[in-house]
């Protein structure tokens, strides 16, 4: 939607297929659809703190999901991330507040939330970009860091004694 819109975008998929639900043929089909160039696979990285770093966005659309490592990673490098809404994603992401939620299988309201994007930063200098990415690293530290989850179990147990 994005590039027939004209935008200049690049997509970066890092990661091997989900033996449960392989949809790697139907990816590389839909990306000989686009430019050249456009989409590039990876495969699976030892090291991924290079395509974080060099990122922009994270997007992970998945349907649906544990709690994602990829998007506790993304919020810890203080990416801004456009995930889809499902219960998980909705464990970590508060919609407008650390990240952006779009509805599941909706590739027009994910696009929109792209578009958002770029707007932003075209016309404001990316300052939401920048209040979502200072939040959604903000998340990092003081829900997800080992220090967070060992104090809320160390509360966990002092509870549970005193029960």
């Amino acid at each position: 939607i994005l590039t027939r819109q004209g935008r200049a975008v690049r997509l970066h998929l890092v990661g091997g297929p989900d033996p449960d639900r392989d949809v790697s043929k139907e990816l590389l089909e839909a990306s000989a659809q686009l430019p050249q160039g456009v989409v590039t696979f990876h495969g699976v990285q030892q090291d991924t703190g290079p395509f974080y770093r060099s990122a922009d966005a994270f997007v992970l659309p998945s349907q649906s999901e544990g709690l994602s490592n990829s998007l506790l990673e993304a919020i810890s490098y203080g990416l801004v991330c456009v995930v889809s809404d499902i219960p998980q994603n909705r464990f970590v992401i508060e919609d407008g507040v650390n990240g952006l939620l779009f509805r599941q299988g909706s590739s027009e309201d994910l696009a929109s939330r792209l578009e958002s994007l770029i707007r932003d930063r075209e016309e404001r200098g990316g300052q939401m970009a920048t209040r979502l990415s200072l939040a959604a690293r903000d998340a990092a530290i003081t829900r997800f860091s080992a220090a967070a989850i060992g104090h809320r179990l160390v509360d966990l147990y002092e509870l549970i004694l005193t029960s």
